[in-house]
């Protein structure tokens, strides 16, 4: 029997403006994106766990990603 766990993305933002907002989810996204990236540059569709953050003169962000898991009950 499997059981698949699904995927979690958790982003969190503070900005001075909406302008400074919308760069700052559109820079959290790319950066999630970047670090599901394998080895010869190909995404992977978020398959990692990932965390990262960043904060500037704009504001602040922060994310958190749970890649979706499929567990196997080994006692079958």
């Amino acid at each position: 029997m499997k059981e698949k766990m699904l995927g979690k993305v958790t982003i969190e933002a503070e900005a001075h403006s909406p302008e400074a907002l919308e760069k700052l989810l559109e820079q959290a996204l790319f950066e999630l994106k970047l670090s599901s990236t394998d080895d010869n540059g190909f995404q992977q569709a978020l398959t990692k766990n990932s965390k990262g953050e960043q904060s500037g003169t704009m504001g602040s962000y922060s994310f958190n990603c749970s890649a979706p898991v499929t567990k196997w009950d080994e006692s079958l």
